[in-house]
């Protein structure tokens, strides 16, 4: 996990001379939950190919098991599917993510038909279910990514020895990302403050194979 409350010393040793209202908490919170959404975002759909990015994702993979009947529901807070399977007369069967375009051309090609018989099943998940192809009773097992719950700080007054009112943290909830997602995190809620950093940030990128340019979009 990462600490909130050292990304949130990072950031104000960034912006020395930045000032907002009495209580910076609030916007300091929304910039802090729209940067991990945003990274979830750029570096989802890179699960796949990098181990980099799959160490950065891991706190967010879920399992879900269960009996699909032509559709899956979607778990409290799913992003989505990373790899689902079937059990059919005891065999384990791949489920292929298929586009719209690829069922269509499945109900014209014998050799793609979906038949659990033959092993051959597919997957959409756009829309508020999964649609799973061929709809019969089958138990599934389905990895996928979760997204990140909010985090939070918000802080008290506390009155000093000598009179003067420190501010104490509280009601901290911590970021969910691996450590290693740190940099990445930071450079994105530095930009949200106006705090460009660009090159580290594609240093940041590249070492994850990332698209910088996606990352640095607003």
């Amino acid at each position: 996990m990462i600490s909130i409350l050292n990304l949130f010393d990072s950031v104000c040793h960034a912006l020395p001379n930045y000032k907002s209202g009495v209580n910076p908490m609030p916007e300091f919170n929304s910039k802090v939950n729209e940067a991990q959404k945003e990274l979830m975002d750029a570096i989802a759909v890179k699960y796949d190919q990098n181990e980099r990015i799959r160490t950065l994702l891991d706190p967010f993979v879920l399992n879900a098991t269960g009996t699909a009947v032509g559709s899956i529901v979607k778990p409290t807070g799913f992003y989505r599917a990373l790899g689902i399977t079937l059990t059919h007369a005891t065999k384990t069967i791949p489920v292929y993510q298929a586009k719209e375009n690829e069922l269509i051309a499945q109900d014209y090609l014998p050799q793609r038909k979906a038949n659990l018989d033959n092993g051959i099943a597919y997957y959409k998940q756009a829309g508020t279910t999964i649609t799973v192809i061929p709809s019969t009773s089958a138990p599934y097992s389905m990895f996928y990514l979760r997204s990140p719950l909010d985090a939070a700080l918000s802080s008290v007054y506390t009155a000093l020895p000598s009179g003067e009112l420190a501010l104490t943290a509280s009601g901290v909830i911590d970021l969910e990302w691996d450590e290693s997602a740190y940099n990445l995190l930071l450079n994105r809620v530095l930009r949200k403050y106006g705090v460009t950093g660009k090159d580290e940030l594609v240093l940041q990128a590249s070492s994850a194979d990332i698209n910088s340019d996606l990352i640095a979009e607003p």
